[in-house]
């Protein structure tokens, strides 16, 4: 029940404009250090959201962190994987690649998986739009309204944005390269995850209509309900 009121003071919080505190953070340097819960903290950082126009102009994910120490925001930015504010999860996805696509800089929302990966919230790769207005309303025909509600507030972000993005699983470490290849969470990835509950994985499929189902709102929505989200 705390963690549920926690997510919905989040969600209102996004919604009211409001700006979050500019405190203590922790952060990690890799995936792995993530898995293992091996954090280091800072002092005085936040989240900050990239205008849509500076993100068209470079292809970067929705948000910087910003802080007051000008080496610690660069370390943030630059070579941190994951930052942990007063309001949620961010990811950086400056080195992250789907099927050879760059993200670009920047950070996404992200949320942790009962199994201890990572989801990440972030634009479809190549499009600029996935799914048009008035999406929640399919979605509420076979999904609860509190369980999306709650899928809502457990990302900070609306359910619109959501409608608008799709969720990708991150679960290993950068290759050789320095990249690291994540996958969208689609119908064959949510056939895995939902191997054992073949009543969420027919609410999924009931949808019809794949832009819809493997929308973000969606996606978390049905994880959300089958306990696969953290």
């Amino acid at each position: 029940m705390r963690k549920y009121l926690n997510w919905m003071l989040t969600a209102i919080l996004t919604l009211s404009g409001a700006t979050p505190a500019q405190a203590q953070v922790k952060y990690c340097m890799n995936y792995t250090e993530y898995i293992n819960g091996q954090w280091t903290t800072a002092d005085t950082a936040w989240a900050e959201t990239i205008s849509a126009a500076s993100r068209r102009i470079v292809q970067s994910s929705d948000y910087k962190i910003k802080s007051t120490d000008e080496a610690l925001e660069k370390k943030l930015n630059k070579e941190a994987f994951a930052v942990v504010t007063s309001d949620g999860l961010y990811v950086n996805c400056r080195n992250f690649r789907h099927q050879g696509v760059r993200f670009g800089s920047g950070y996404a929302r992200g949320i942790r998986m009962s199994d201890g990966r990572l989801c990440v919230i972030n634009r479809k790769v190549g499009k600029s739009t996935l799914l048009e207005a008035g999406l929640t309303g399919s979605i509420t025909s076979v999904v609860a309204p509190g369980v999306i509600a709650s899928a809502i507030a457990g990302t900070g972000l609306t359910g619109v944005q959501l409608a608008n993005q799709v969720c990708y699983l991150v679960d290993s470490d950068a290759g050789s390269n320095g990249k690291t290849k994540i996958t969208q969470i689609g119908d064959q990835v949510i056939s895995a995850l939902l191997a054992d509950r073949k009543d969420l994985l027919d609410k999924y499929n009931a949808a019809g209509d794949k832009r819809t189902r493997q929308s973000a709102l969606y996606v978390l929505s049905v994880l959300q309900e089958g306990g696969l989200l953290e």
